[in-house]
């Protein structure tokens, strides 16, 4: 029988606390009693268990008072004393570890059990994350029965399931970020650019298109947010590549018309991720000049984002050419880019988002704020077109 494990599809829970990647053949289902904690697996066929693997996912919320705050807040410290609790009957580690993850650290424990007569097997993550005095754990506890261990789609369905938790974007703080950033600048909408991204922004950011002779008007767009005597300017663009195999490899190919190249796509068409990332760093580095062996990738469901901020002193914002801001033109800026590129398939879109501020106002509130803000708005983003994760609220 084949499971067609490397089919997948996107799932978020808790309201977008959790999104990831599992297998197509797998139904989500919510704990009945634990509010907070959703399986993910094949239900029963003609009431008999598939085995085809289970992926349980938990996120549970913490705020500390003020007398707390301190090192109970450190998110390392966490993951080391829930590391070193042992119980009598807890089975023997195969492995425990404790590592640094985005906004916190992850506790992953690999061990040997059973239930109900059934010998498991059972990898265990436990991701500690932190914002100002704001605490969450996700949990990912993948389950496997130990006949199925050295079955070859299984042993990829271990793969995949490693490499899918590792991409999951863990949002837990998203309510929290909006609150700060609306205090600063108002209410959020969501902004489309021309069906090809949606990114949620200021209502107070003014977007419109910017063609040129290398952007035509319908790929590039402008941003500028005022604040106070100055303003923040970026550009966002977007369009569709796809794949070219060339003999040294898959390579990107031009920018293809919404749908892509048909010839190339199909149900079955898949590239790996490993694939996809190495290609994605050599595009990434002609784009922008740092060599392939500087890694910024960041694994997201949907495909890879890359970032990075430099300082420039000798350009400007030059996308207004009125008289206010003609003196402005020159500024030194400090420039946040972020390169997405959502991938399904041999279809891929990429996006570029570049926000501007001067480097004299880099470090003020609301400019370092909006920075910081964005950081998470582009992996929030809507790609149309492409299949929308299912939904699960909390």
């Amino acid at each position: 029988m084949a499971y067609d494990f490397h089919k997948l599809k996107t799932v978020s829970v808790a309201d977008g606390a959790v999104t990831l990647r599992i297998p197509e053949r797998w139904d989500v289902v919510p704990h009945e009693r634990d509010e907070g904690r959703w399986g993910c697996y094949e239900e029963e066929v003609e009431g008999e268990d598939t085995d085809t693997g289970t992926l349980w996912i938990g996120i549970q919320h913490f705020q500390y008072n003020c007398e707390s705050v301190g090192d109970q807040q450190d998110t390392r410290m966490m993951a080391e004393q829930f590391s070193q609790r042992r119980e009598p009957n807890d089975p023997p580690y195969l492995e425990n570890v404790v590592q640094p993850v985005d906004q916190g650290h992850r506790w992953f424990r690999m061990f040997d059990g059973e239930e109900d007569g059934d010998r498991l097997r059972f990898w265990f993550s436990h991701l500690f994350l932190k914002r100002g005095d704001h605490v969450a754990i996700a949990h990912f506890n993948f389950v496997l029965p130990h006949y199925r261990m050295d079955d070859p789609e299984f042993v990829e369905l271990r793969e995949i399931m490693e490499r899918e938790i590792e991409a999951a974007f863990l949002d837990p703080f998203r309510k929290d970020e909006i609150e700060e950033i609306e205090q600063l600048f108002g209410p959020l909408q969501i902004c489309n650019f021309d069906n090809q991204v949606k990114i949620e922004l200021p209502e107070a950011m003014g977007c419109w298109p910017h063609g040129g002779d290398d952007d035509p008007p319908d790929k590039c767009w402008y941003c500028r947010l005022d604040i106070g005597t100055s303003h923040a300017g970026m550009f966002v663009y977007a369009d569709d590549l796809n794949f070219a195999f060339e003999e040294d490899g898959p390579q990107m190919g031009e920018p293809s018309g919404e749908g892509g190249d048909k010839e190339t796509q199909g149900a079955d068409d898949e590239i790996s991720r490993e694939i996809l990332e190495h290609v994605f760093q050599k595009v990434v580095s002609e784009w922008t000049g740092v060599p392939e062996d500087i890694p910024r990738n960041i694994r997201m469901p949907w495909g890879i984002v890359h970032y990075e901020v430099t300082d420039d002193q000798d350009s400007g914002d030059v996308s207004d050419d009125t008289d206010a801001d003609a003196a402005d033109e020159n500024r030194p800026l400090r420039n946040h880019l972020w390169k997405l590129l959502c991938h399904d398939g041999l279809r891929n879109r990429r996006v570029q988002v570049l926000l501007m501020t001067a480097i004299a106002d880099a470090n003020k509130p609301p400019y370092a704020a909006l920075a910081a803000y964005m950081q998470r708005a582009v992996r929030r983003a809507e790609f149309p077109g492409f299949p929308a994760p299912e939904r699960y609220p909390a």
